[in-house]
């Protein structure tokens, strides 16, 4: 299940945001991750507020980059949060290495996919998921792809953090010779 308590972190330094409610849920797409989550309610939906004082009518889209709220471009970000929210066929599944490594500012996760690369992701985003060694399953692609975490039927997505060269981590150095 996503951890909805991390959703106002996610959120943090967040300058395009989309927001669409759609049926029995609402789909996120930020500038580094994107959800599709069961229809937010009570405290789990404050962050979301602070950013855009309302919340979306059925099938209305709201995006910090639409302040007018352009119906052509509402549609135009339905269509976008809709494609994105999607897993490829061709990606595989990844394990989780209970690894972190710091880079400035931030930390990160360690995945590993099945050709024994690094894939490194903010831990502030994968915050967002419960407990992802338990529920979901993680898939991906190469270490510059997005990477999914699935628990039918919520999905997260998360773009890399790509600016790390794992050389330079003695920890890792066994699987990059």
């Amino acid at each position: 299940m996503i951890n909805t308590k991390k959703l106002a972190s996610a959120l943090k330094g967040v300058k395009n945001l989309k927001w669409l409610r759609e049926g029995e849920f609402d789909y996120l797409t930020a500038d580094y991750w994107g959800l599709k989550i069961p229809e937010l309610k009570g405290a789990d939906i404050k962050p979301l507020l602070r950013k855009f004082d309302t919340i979306p009518q059925e099938g209305e889209t709201l995006s910090t980059g639409n302040p007018d709220r352009k119906p052509e471009r509402m549609e135009e970000d339905k269509k976008f949060i809709k494609s994105i929210l999607q897993i490829p066929k061709e990606t595989k599944e990844i394990k989780y290495t209970k690894l972190l490594y710091q880079v400035p500012e931030e930390i990160c996760s360690i995945f590993i996919n099945d050709d024994k690369k690094y894939i490194f992701v903010n831990k502030r985003y994968t915050d967002l998921v419960g407990d992802y060694t338990q529920n979901f399953k993680i898939l991906g692609t190469t270490p510059s792809n997005l990477i999914y975490f699935t628990d039918e039927p919520e999905l997260l997505i998360i773009c890399p953090y790509i600016k790390v060269k794992t050389e330079k981590i003695n920890y890792l150095k066994e699987a990059n010779e």
